[in-house]
């Protein structure tokens, strides 16, 4: 178990990087005896310092352990690190990756401080023999030879800390003792010839002629010609027993001059052209632009904190919320805000997006959406440097890579307000990430676990979904929507939901209700916000309310008069008698009003899709309307994501 501030440690490194590495390393330092030591302060520093207490004649040994790398800078360890393999050299430490070879370092460099600073394969006389050095105790050991050790190589632990075995003994009786009047300090070891300075000139003077030769591109002759001469000379010395004039004196020397001259001459034959090809018929070689590999192991560094960085900035731990917006719309205010708005804008674009509910985040990896950053537009550059291209002012790119991988350039950061400086290097590239606008891991939640592989790479290289930020606020941002984090500079804000609208609306993705509403809240205080240029979103027809049939009013029906019965009385007269005045006719039944006349039919309006009307697919899944066609009640073009006619096909 770790204490508590050790812990912490880990867990920030795990929440970033997602791996362990740093925990197991840990592990393995407290299994060989090292203490783990947090930094002390403000707690703004993510290291541990290893520290190792070794009983003498052992020495104590810190090292470090900070992200995905451990560091040994101590003035003893470090040449020592140094010298093992995976090590990375700069002007201050030795780094090395976590995981196999730095649990081989940590068993090394115990071992080291344990044998007192000193390999545990060698012995103090091992040591000096590899150096060079007679040891202290050899009557042969000059002051000179004591005083000092060979250029750019550390002095041996035994000079600067003795061992037992080389500890002063007491002179025996009438042995001179140093300081005394019959003592003698050792001579002084010679300075070197007159004839030693010659052959350094005359080496010196053979290197450069050996670089022009090179240069000038006839190298091969003249190797052939300097091993027929040392070959010459060789055979005369071996004949004659020595050549004084050549500084040969022994036949053993000659035989090794005239071997190195036929292996000259064999090198030089090798290395002479055979045939001349003319120029018209030269073809020109394409140069490459870029190394297939880091050609030092500083680059080797920066690429491994560039691979690891590619994972931290897209990590997307679940965030639970930052800065949401205060204030929100209910559900029916943010609708009538995107039904009110302006049909270029963003906030009426929201219409075209759906709302559903967040799906799992079971299944979710990043590699999903690409192994990385691609080069999916094939421009010979990744996605990241593309990016940093576009979003940084004032950059620089490194030669010979036709002005692709970005070594430094100024951020106008959107999200924080502030300007970044960004240098490309294993620890400072991280200073400036790439953001996707709606998180990988939100997508997959709302719409794009359906995807292919090829939609999903090409959506996690997308242009409209990536920015260059502050690299901790893109951390602290998470997989977060508009309803847990929005940008703490705020007015940036009314862009950044703008462009999280035209992805969503681009791809198909749906949003939540929270988070449409706290879309609609940021829109609503800019109505006016446009989404990014050259984003065009087909915005869904509205269904015309039917007009009311106008109301006839009441229909008069003429009620029919039956005519009056005779009277009984009256006695019909056989002859004829003049007709009898006819009787006032009853007097008519008022005419009924003449019906109005018919409404003129109205112009065809548009017709609606369907008088029917389904919020999204569930819902005509639940009614059991699930698929539905063109022309079908409840068929809406919304509900048909492809656009193949039948909607919730799926």
């Amino acid at each position: 178990m770790f204490e508590p501030a050790v812990a912490a440690i880990f867990a920030h490194h795990e929440s970033k990087t997602g791996d362990t590495l740093m925990r197991q390393t840990a592990e393995r330092a407290q299994q060989l005896g090292y203490r783990l030591i947090p930094p002390g302060g403000s707690g703004q520093a993510k290291y541990l310092r290893l520290v190792l207490d070794a009983q003498p004649p052992g020495i104590p040994v810190t090292l470090y352990l900070e992200g995905n790398r451990l560091i040994a800078n101590g003035k003893q360890v470090r040449p020592f690190a140094a010298s093992l393999p995976g090590a990375v050299v700069t002007n201050r430490d030795a780094q090395f990756p976590l995981g196999s070879v730095g649990n081989k370092v940590l068993d090394a460099v115990a071992g080291w401080a344990a044998t007192g600073g000193q390999d545990p394969a060698e012995t103090p006389r091992a040591e000096a023999r590899r150096l060079d050095i007679v040891p202290p105790d050899s009557p042969k050991t000059s002051v000179k030879a004591q005083a000092s050790t060979p250029r750019g190589r550390p002095r041996p632990p035994w000079e600067t800390q003795p061992a037992a075995d080389h500890l002063p003994s007491p002179s025996p009786a009438g042995a001179p003792v140093a300081g005394s009047s019959t003592w003698r300090a050792p001579a002084a070891a010679p300075e070197p010839s007159p004839r030693r300075r010659k052959l350094v000139i005359a080496a010196i003077g053979a290197a450069l002629l050996l670089v022009v030769v090179t240069a000038a591109g006839a190298l091969g002759p003249v190797l052939g010609l300097a091993g027929l001469a040392a070959l010459a000379v060789g055979v005369v010395a071996l004949i004659r027993g020595r050549a004084r004039w050549a500084r040969i004196a022994s036949r053993g020397v000659g035989t090794a001059v005239a071997a190195g001259g036929l292996a000259l001459m064999v090198v030089g034959g090798a290395l002479a052209p055979t045939t001349t090809v003319p120029s018209a018929q030269q073809g020109a070689a394409p140069q490459p632009t870029q190394a297939a590999g880091p050609s030092t192991p500083s680059e080797a560094a920066i690429a491994a904190a560039e691979a690891s960085l590619a994972q931290a900035e897209t990590s997307e731990r679940p965030n639970t919320g930052v800065d949401p917006a205060t204030g929100l719309l209910s559900n029916d205010a943010a609708q009538a805000a995107v039904e009110s708005a302006e049909p270029t804008t963003a906030l009426a674009a929201l219409a075209a997006v759906e709302v559903q509910g967040r799906a799992p985040r079971t299944g979710y990896d990043r590699d999903l959406f690409g192994d990385g950053w691609v080069d999916v537009d094939r421009n010979g550059c990744d996605t990241r440097n593309d990016i940093l291209a576009r979003d940084l002012t004032g950059e620089t790119f490194k030669p010979g890579t036709r002005n692709c991988v970005v070594l430094t350039g100024t951020l106008a950061d959107p999200y924080s307000g502030r300007s970044i400086a960004f240098t490309r290097g294993q620890d400072t590239s991280d200073d400036v990430q790439i953001d996707h606008v709606v998180a990988l891991s939100d997508a997959w939640q709302k719409g794009a676990q359906g995807w292919d592989t090829a939609k999903r790479t090409r959506f996690g290289n997308d242009p409209l979904n990536l920015l260059a930020v502050d690299g901790p606020l893109n951390s602290q941002k998470g997989d977060g929507d508009a309803a847990t984090w929005l940008p703490p500079n705020r007015s940036y804000r009314c862009p950044y939901v703008a462009r999280q609208v035209a992805v969503k609306a681009t791809y198909d993705l749906w949003m939540t209700q929270a988070e449409k509403n706290a879309i609609a809240t940021v829109l609503a205080s800019c109505p006016n916000e446009p989404l990014p240029a050259g984003v065009v979103v087909d915005l869904p027809e509205e269904e015309p309310t039917p007009s009311p049939t106008p109301d006839p009013g009441p229909v008069l029906v003429p009620v029919p008069v039956d005519p009056p019965d005779p009277d009984p009385r009256r006695v019909p007269i056989p002859a004829p008698a003049p007709a009898p005045a006819p009787a006032p006719a009853p007097a008519p039944a008022p005419a009924p009003a003449p019906a109005p006349a018919p409404a003129p039919a109205p112009e065809p309006a548009p017709v609606p899709e369907s008088s029917v009307y389904y919020a999204n697919c569930d819902a005509a899944r639940a009614a059991g309307a699930a698929p539905l066609r063109i022309g079908e009640p409840g068929y809406r073009s919304a509900l048909d994501r492809d656009k193949d006619g039948t909607a919730c096909d799926a």
